[in-house]
């Protein structure tokens, strides 16, 4: 069944998709530390709020976690965050699982919907400040992305640095999980995936 070790945080990040040459020029621009790979299994069901995200994280452990978000503002996302433990990755989440950590109003099953992999690298030469440089895989489509994950203060010494290189905070970034949505819908619209 996993534990109930519930972890619950407010977490702040800016959030800015990126071309591959934007990509390239970031991963020069800071002293990031080994890459490493993380998996997110994402869950629905018909009567889930959309903007909640539920997923399993693989990476030296499960974690089943819970997003929910408070403000998103271009491209701050502001969510609280609530966590627990998980044994395995399954095609159906038992509710009573994703309760036991928080309660999202849905009172059956959720399904698994895909999955999207991100090779990570990590820079966390500033103060309170983590910059997670991404390249994400899922139903097909490669991204890139940067995420800025800031306590405190908003991190103006790192996106000064961006803005001299040219690579500006703009318009409003969508998070993995609405992209992977918007690309499995497309796909099962088309026919590539069944519904």
């Amino acid at each position: 069944m996993g534990e109930r070790n519930k972890v619950v945080c407010e977490e702040k990040e800016i959030k800015l998709l990126l071309t591959k040459v934007e990509y390239e020029r970031i991963r020069s621009l800071f002293a990031f530390e080994t890459p490493y790979v993380q998996t997110n299994y994402y869950y629905g069901h018909e009567n889930l709020d959309p903007r909640i995200t539920i997923r399993i994280r693989k990476k030296n452990d499960l974690k089943l976690q819970i997003k929910i978000p408070v403000r998103i503002n271009g491209t701050l996302h502001i969510k609280e965050e609530y966590e627990g433990t998980v044994d395995e990755i399954s095609d159906i989440l038992p509710f009573e699982k994703v309760r036991n950590i928080y309660d999202v109003g849905v009172d059956s099953d959720l399904y698994l919907l895909g999955s999207l992999c991100t090779n990570r690298r990590i820079c966390t030469l500033f103060p309170n400040v983590e910059i997670a440089l991404d390249q994400n895989r899922y139903l097909g489509k490669i991204d890139y992305e940067l995420e800025i994950e800031y306590k405190g203060d908003y991190p103006i010494q790192v996106t000064d640095i961006l803005e001299k290189e040219k690579i500006f905070l703009k318009g409003n970034t969508k998070g993995k999980k609405t992209r992977f949505m918007e690309e499995l819908r497309k796909g099962e619209e088309s026919g590539r995936y069944g519904k």
